[in-house]
Parts: C-alpha cells; structure tokens; sequence
C-alpha cells in the first residue's frame, strides 16, 4: 500500500512538471466553470454521457464488440485525452513535438493510437456494459493536474477501483490517464512503445500501429 502511494504522489509531481505545456483560458470565458473547478465533477460528467450513450444503444448495452469498437471510436476523445497521452509516452524519449506535425498526420496517428488502446482494453471495457454506482473515495488537486480515486460496482456487484490522472486544459479538465491496480495506461504503452518512438519518433510509432492493427483485423476478415 505504501508503495502504490509513493507511486501515485510521484506520478502527480511529475505530471505537475509537465503542466506548464499545457495552454488555458481565463476563467471568465469558460464553457464549463464547474468541471474547470472541480475535476470530481468532470469524472461524473464523462460517466453519465457513458451511461447516456449506452441506454440509448442497446447493441452497446449489450456489450457488442463491434458496437463498442465504433462507439469508443468516435468518443473516446471524450473519455481519455488521447493527445496527452500521446505526448507524455513519448516524453523525454525524443526530442519530437506532436505540435509540429501536420494536422493530417496528427489526426492519422490518433485514430490509429484509439483503435489499439480500443482493441487492447476490449475485455476490460465489456465490464462497463453494466456497471453503476461510480463514486469518488479521494482526490489530490493542485492548480493544473489532479488525481481522482474512484470506485465503481460492476454488473457482478464486485466494487473495481480506478484511479484518473487529470490535467486542466483549455475550458476544463481532461482525463490524461487511467489507472487500474498498478496498470497505467502511460506506462504500459510507454513499454509497449518505448525503443520505437525512441529510435523512429512518431513517424514510426505511426507506422507500427498501423500494422498491429491491420493484423488485428485479418481474423475477422477471413471469418
């Protein structure tokens, strides 16, 4: 337990570190004063569009692979700054800015990264299809990077605990990343991407996202 403190706080002072690449806007022309103030009412915000979305779909309510693939598609932006995360995998591992690429290589090298952290995640996402009650059980805010423990209870009444990594962004929080146990999104795809982005920055991590999800496809195309 102590340890996985120790990680959380030295997690939240390196993420403080990066805050200031971060762009803002004054507070009186914010869209969404109350999840600027309180990144609590953010997590609540995203989860009850989730739960929204998936009473409204009933192949989603259903827990649908495809379903589930073509809804996180186009919201997963929603739920996860995927940008962020883009850029925080490759920090300090190139010299790269994501900034500098043009917008269609940018947009390409998104949808790409969605489609893995979509497939990669499938089991845990199907979990969702029925789970309630979120409920936050602490938080540690600062002035542009917030941590949010949170504990939801799954369709098998088990409580999951997940934990969310927040940086404040133009007009309101944004979810940077997603941690279960001791499973970080950042870290794992820091792993998984690490050599690659530091050998052959971004154009090569482009390219083999590309091809693992390419082959991901192939079964259910020969089906």
């Amino acid at each position: 337990m102590q340890t996985n403190k120790q990680c959380m706080y030295s997690r939240f002072i390196n993420y403080f570190t990066r805050a200031s690449l971060i762009l803002f806007m004054s507070i009186s022309n914010m869209a969404f004063a109350d999840d600027f103030e309180n990144p609590e009412k953010h997590i609540q915000h995203v989860y009850q569009e989730f739960l929204h979305d998936l009473s409204t779909n009933m192949e989603l309510k259903s827990c649908s692979e495809l379903a589930i693939k073509d809804y996180l598609l186009i919201k997963l932006d929603t739920f996860l700054s995927t940008q962020n995360l883009l850029h925080n995998i490759g920090f300090k591992l190139t010299e790269e800015s994501l900034s500098k690429f043009p917008d269609t290589f940018k947009d390409q090298l998104n949808t790409e990264f969605k489609k893995y952290i979509i497939q990669d995640n499938l089991s845990a996402i199907k979990l969702f299809c029925s789970a309630a009650n979120l409920k936050t059980q602490e938080s540690n805010v600062d002035l542009t990077v917030s941590y949010v423990v949170t504990s939801i209870k799954l369709a098998n009444n088990k409580s999951k605990r997940i934990d969310f990594f927040l940086l404040r962004g133009w007009d309101h929080w944004r979810i940077a990343d997603i941690i279960s146990g001791n499973d970080s999104l950042e870290d794992r795809y820091r792993n998984k991407f690490g050599k690659t982005i530091r050998t052959e920055g971004y154009t090569g991590l482009l390219k083999q996202l590309t091809e693992i999800n390419q082959e991901k496809i192939k079964p259910s195309l020969s089906n």
